[in-house]
């Protein structure tokens, strides 16, 4: 479920961009949180393969930073 949940959650992304569907990516993170499981390195390097082509935002640095992720750009 998380992984279709996740699938989808980075079409809207592609669809509607990250300033709109950003909430979405969180929310699929939330489901993690939920079940007390560490964020797994293969959702870290896809939200990276993700977000690294997108512009410098505050969605943008606020997903690298919950992702432990370093993006050119992100604070």
């Amino acid at each position: 479920a998380r992984q279709r949940a996740r699938a989808g959650a980075w079409a809207l992304v592609a669809r509607d961009g990250l300033d709109d569907a950003g909430i979405v990516v969180h929310a699929v993170l939330d489901l993690f949180d939920l079940d007390e499981m560490p964020i797994p390195d293969d959702v870290r390097v896809e939200a990276f393969e993700k977000l690294f082509p997108l512009p410098p935002s505050h969605p943008r640095s606020t997903l690298a930073e919950r992702l432990s992720l370093a993006l050119p750009g992100s604070a």
